[in-house]
């Protein structure tokens, strides 16, 4: 089995970005700021999406997509043990898309695509509301990061493997400058049985994003998290090559193809 998360930046339907992705064949795609998919795609696989947020709360113009060579199932009851965090995941739905799927190979899991905002949820929306029962112990503001791991830490059930990829906007090498608490984001879903794929196979952090100011490709932004039983499959994780995808300007992400 493939899996490809890939933020393709705004690509519409006739970008050679998905000419790239069907030549890796997944089966399973979990794609971030997709304007439209080509026909192609939609003639071979089952998709769900749904529009995150803007900072103002309105509607981003693309859209957060699950697709699934098979079929999508049902949407993930995915619950916090607080109602405030329930009513976050409902305004963000867009930003954490998740949903149950059967592969063509008549295997399950239970898939969320994720788009984390680069900017903490707006202080207006958590007035009176203790948050530092979810919060980073390293950072003042909530992100939705901490809105993702709540649902996720009340909700992982043992009886089926879950695969969670997409933007985090969360880099390790953040911290390095601003202490922020990137390190805590990945330690909390490791408490939880959550692995990333690409360093765990690669045993180190391995960029996937390239900077808008200089141009460096130091962060990694994007994560495919999978529980362990599903880790013990893993065959290979990599990112997609960086002439083809930076110097071609076709997104400022790489995508990060997993094999099981």
């Amino acid at each position: 089995m493939k899996v490809i998360t890939w933020n393709v930046r705004k690509s519409k339907k006739d970008s050679v970005t998905w000419g790239i992705i069907q030549a890796y064949d997944p089966d399973i795609m979990l794609l971030q700021e997709v304007y439209e998919l080509p026909d192609t795609l939609l003639d071979q696989y089952q998709s769900v999406c749904e529009n995150p947020k803007t900072k103002t709360g309105k509607n981003q113009v693309f859209k957060t997509f699950i697709l699934c060579k098979g079929t999508i199932n049902s949407k993930l009851k995915l619950t916090s043990d607080y109602t405030w965090v329930n009513n976050e995941y409902s305004y963000f739905s867009g930003n954490i898309v998740g949903y149950e799927v059967t592969t063509q190979h008549n295997e399950t899991y239970n898939v969320i695509s994720t788009y984390i905002p680069a900017w903490p949820v707006q202080d207006e929306r958590l007035e009176g509301i203790d948050f530092s029962t979810i919060r980073l112990e390293n950072h003042p503001k909530l992100w939705v990061s901490e809105i993702l791991w709540s649902l996720l830490k009340n909700s992982l059930n043992k009886t089926t493997d879950w695969i969670i990829g997409g933007d985090f906007n969360s880099s390790v090498t953040f911290d390095d400058t601003w202490g922020s608490g990137n390190q805590e984001i990945i330690d909390r879903l490791n408490s939880i049985g959550l692995v990333d794929c690409l360093s765990f196979f690669n045993h180190k952090l391995v960029p996937t994003f390239k900077n808008t100011t200089g141009g460096k490709v130091i962060h990694q932004l994007d994560y495919l998290y999978v529980t362990e039983t599903l880790l013990g499959r893993l065959k290979q994780s990599f990112v997609g090559d960086h002439e083809t995808i930076f110097k071609s300007d076709l997104s400022d992400h790489l995508p990060i193809i997993t094999e099981f």
